[in-house]
């Protein structure tokens, strides 16, 4: 009651600042006092009829059940303005990400795509607009336009690594793996301390049978991924691989025999394990790794025909 006493003195000494209107209408949200938010935002829009916030507010408010599509097309006018704040706006978008990562709601894809069209329109020099549409169109399937939106996020903002992380997830699912292997070069001039960078470095450099310059990176990667026992595990098992494409059979084994200790049902790991020992001339058991790799959920090509000798 104090505190909204006090608001209210402000308000009456100083009738037309806009923001001590915001901060009793934000007070009364925050103590569940909706009507009265909403009368002190129709308020607001009564001394500013374009003020964004209380548009957004006021559209918030009538949303009802699940009509976010409704919702989201009352904010068109708003994201179109150049004056209205983009964190004001991303704030706003950013929920229906998630959303739209997990629905099969093709209307709502369509609403939220939209914005974030106009966002990067709107701000096209601010990298974060373009980040958001990047997400969204990877989100929806668009793989081809994501790669291009992140990369403008990127020339116009270098500095945020999980931009670079989500052109290289995509490299990866697409087996673009000269792209992957460009990518990571210059993520790791500017991350040197980033691990997932050279993990799929070492990645590419393996695919692209580079498996020295793969060893070699992998155990860079390693002395980084103390804290991520999941990406450690993953960079041994990949270690292993290398060694194993390069003979050198005992580190080869020693790698995946660590990877097994963190993870003795790991499938990869199994498998890789079970084509060191083949190559050392322990079949029998080559094929009890082979096999419970296919138990524990690993559907690589091949592997079936490695298990019947083929």
């Amino acid at each position: 009651k104090k505190a909204e006493a006090e608001l209210k003195k402000l308000i009456k000494r100083f009738p037309r600042a806009v923001e001590y209107h915001h901060l009793l209408a934000g007070f009364y949200t925050q103590t569940g006092q909706d009507d009265k938010a909403l009368e002190t935002y129709n308020t607001i829009l009564e001394l500013d009829p374009e003020n964004a916030k209380a548009k957004i507010a006021i559209a918030g408010n009538n949303k009802s059940g699940n009509n976010d599509i409704m919702y989201l097309t009352s904010l068109i006018p708003v994201f179109e303005k150049q004056d209205v704040d983009i964190d004001l706006k991303i704030k706003e978008l950013f929920p229906y990400i998630n959303k739209v990562a997990v629905t099969e709601d093709d209307e709502l894809k369509v609403a939220t795509l939209n914005l974030a069209k106009i966002l990067s329109e709107v701000h096209p020099e601010e990298a974060k607009s373009f980040s958001i549409y990047g997400d969204l169109l990877y989100y929806t399937g668009n793989t081809e336009d994501a790669v291009s939106k992140y990369k403008k996020t990127i020339e116009l903002d270098k500095t945020v690594f999980t931009v670079w992380e989500q052109l290289m997830y995509i490299y990866h699912e697409k087996e673009d793996m000269e792209s992957l292997l460009n990518i990571t070069n210059d993520a790791i001039d500017l991350f040197p301390n980033k691990s997932k960078a050279y993990y799929f470095s070492g990645i590419a450099n393996g695919y692209l049978n580079k498996n020295a310059e793969a060893i070699s990176i992998y155990k860079q990667a390693l002395m980084m991924s103390a804290k991520n026992p999941r990406l450690k595990l993953d960079i041994l098992t990949k270690l292993g691989q290398s060694y194993l494409k390069t003979k050198k059979y005992d580190k080869a084994k020693k790698s995946l025999e660590d990877a097994l200790d963190m993870n003795p049902k790991d499938p990869y790991a199994l498998e890789y394990y079970g084509d060191v020992l083949m190559a050392t001339g322990k079949k029998e058991k080559a094929i009890e790794q082979w096999k419970a790799a296919v138990k524990n959920g690993n559907k690589e090509k091949g592997l079936q025909d490695k298990i019947k000798g083929n």
